[in-house]
């Protein structure tokens, strides 16, 4: 951290985007759907305090938030100021369902600015440079809704997390 900085938001990462804690020390799970945008956040106790919908190719269709939340479609960050999500090698615009910056790689076809292929339903591109097949997986979204107690919920999230802090 930067001298004189105050710490906003500490992220977890496993093989993904696992949990977030606050300067309050609260808690938030991160919720995928198998394409693996962020569906949702919940609390320590399973109450989702988060939730959001897409379309294809990564435009907000609703979005409900009570706590702050960078990160969205494909696990990305969302600038709000832009409206683009930062894929780190360059940015995506999901007005246009393209890249504003040319690929440095050239051989994936001739359109340099092109996004996984025009094919957002099956493919991601977590690098900006190629994309990647959706790994599919069962929603946990749903997964998560049927459990009914806020003791299986608080299960559930804890079996997801692998012990890993990170601050950013």
């Amino acid at each position: 951290m930067r001298p004189n900085s105050t710490l906003k938001t500490a992220i977890m990462r496993g093989h993904e985007i696992l949990a977030q804690k606050d300067v309050r020390d609260n808690s938030y799970y991160y919720l995928n759907n198998a394409h693996g945008d962020v569906v949702g956040l919940a609390d320590v106790i399973g109450n989702v305090v988060n939730s959001y919908k897409y379309d294809a190719f990564g435009n907000i269709v609703e979005a409900k938030e009570q706590i702050p939340n960078r990160f969205r479609y494909a696990r990305e960050q969302f600038d709000p100021i832009t409206g683009q999500y930062y894929l780190r090698a360059r940015f995506y615009n999901p007005v246009v369902g393209r890249f504003t910056q040319e690929d440095t790689y050239r051989g994936d076809g001739l359109n340099l600015y092109s996004y996984v292929q025009n094919n957002p339903v099956k493919y991601i591109d977590p690098s900006g440079y190629s994309s990647i097949a959706c790994s599919g997986k069962s929603n946990p979204y749903e997964e998560f809704n049927a459990l009914k107690t806020p003791e299986e919920r608080y299960a559930y999230l804890m079996n997801k997390v692998e012990t890993m802090d990170v601050s950013s």
